[in-house]
């Protein structure tokens, strides 16, 4: 009697040579011979015996759905963000260690551009996230656009060596910190799905901002002080360490806001 066989023609894994799993040592060799031209993997038994595929496993764990603790990440991030704020604050207020402390800015900033890059990566190949993915990215996004604000401010600092910094800067570093301290209360009240509305506190320390920025601006600009060269050097300096502190509020408030939007949408 004629033995018959069923076969389970499965794909090659890549990397893998082409070979077979031969469970009857009973078949005809012609079978044997045809199935081994066959670029495939196959799995070769008898009818009467239980059906067994050993890429069963495989395969059903490459089919689970899959995630990422994306907001380990994002809070990991804020971390990078907070400590690179804290620099700065202490740049301001330490006129002579600026170089070493650009140097540790300019390392976070990089850390926290290696951290976005493997959060997009996941993004892009994970199916399953804890709120949109969407809000996600932009969350991620505000972040990274406020760290690389805060580096282009350092950088500013470090190259124009000023002698000494200016109370309305130094405040406002101060408070930009404080704004980035409510950022992550936020972050972590999304994670858990808790309230976490810090509308009130935020908007309070932005009025701080806004009040300091034009008497800054009004001081530097004192007509009562006499003009020299180096006056002048001063003034176009401080305008532009201004204009990127004012960059740097504008980014962040937009951060702000962004989690206050998933905060509204998922909590």
């Amino acid at each position: 009697m004629e033995k018959s066989y069923f076969l389970t023609v499965l794909p090659l894994i890549a990397g893998e040579k082409a070979d077979a799993v031969l469970v009857d040592k009973g078949y005809d060799a012609s079978v044997k011979n045809v199935l081994k031209r066959l670029p495939l993997r196959y799995t070769l038994q008898e009818e009467s015996k239980s059906y067994y595929n050993p890429m069963e496993k495989h395969m059903f764990a490459f089919l689970l759905p899959k995630s990422a603790p994306f907001f380990a990440m994002l809070l990991e991030q804020n971390g990078l963000l907070r400590s690179t704020a804290e620099l700065l604050v202490e740049m301001l207020e330490d006129s002579v260690g600026k170089g070493h402390v650009h140097k540790e800015i300019t390392f976070l900033e990089d850390e926290a551009d290696k951290l976005y890059g493997r959060i997009v990566l996941d993004l892009s190949q994970i199916f399953i996230t804890p709120i949109d993915r969407e809000d996600i990215l932009r969350i991620s996004h505000a972040q990274e656009e406020s760290i690389d604000c805060l580096h282009g401010l350092s950088t500013r600092l470090h190259i124009f060596e000023f002698s000494s910094v200016r109370f309305p800067a130094l405040q406002m570093g101060r408070t930009i910190a404080a704004m980035l301290d409510l950022t992550r209360l936020m972050l972590e009240g999304l994670s858990k799905r808790r309230d976490c509305h810090k509308t009130r506190e935020f908007r309070k320390l932005r009025g701080e901002c806004d009040m300091l920025l034009p008497v800054a601006l009004a001081e530097l600009m004192d007509e009562q002080q006499e003009i020299t060269p180096v006056r002048i050097m001063q003034i176009l300096k401080w305008s532009q360490a201004y204009d990127r502190i004012n960059m740097l509020l504008e980014q962040v408030n937009a951060l702000a806001e962004t989690i206050e939007e998933a905060v509204l949408k998922n909590v």
